[in-house]
């Protein structure tokens, strides 16, 4: 099924692309080359519909996977950011308190 102008106008640039490509096949017993040109073209309109379609499956199901990715790493960053900031301010607070408990009582 053709879209837009746009994929009927692809799909046509590509089956005259098809059709117009010549095969070169070189005969190892002689020294002439043999030019064959397909009658046919190798692709239908309907396939080259077909790979256009995957391929716009393809590419969406890779877009929203590589999202996830991007959503779960700043997610994971954060996570590990929060956590390190915690165990930075508990540590430090914790020294705090140690320090003030054994400084010797100023006068004696």
């Amino acid at each position: 099924m053709i879209k837009s102008t746009g994929d009927s106008i692809q799909a046509i640039l590509i089956s005259i692309f098809l059709t117009t490509t010549r095969l070169t096949i070189v005969d190892v017993m002689s020294d002439s080359h043999a030019i064959e040109t397909p009658t046919e073209p190798l692709f239908s309109v309907t396939e080259i519909q077909q790979f256009s379609d995957d391929d716009t499956t393809a590419g969406t199901a890779i877009g929203k996977m590589l999202a996830g990715l991007f959503l779960y790493t700043v997610f994971a960053m954060t996570l590990v950011i929060w956590w390190t900031h915690e165990a930075v301010e508990t540590d430090h607070g914790a020294r705090s308190e140690n320090e003030v408990a054994t400084e010797p009582a100023s006068g004696h």
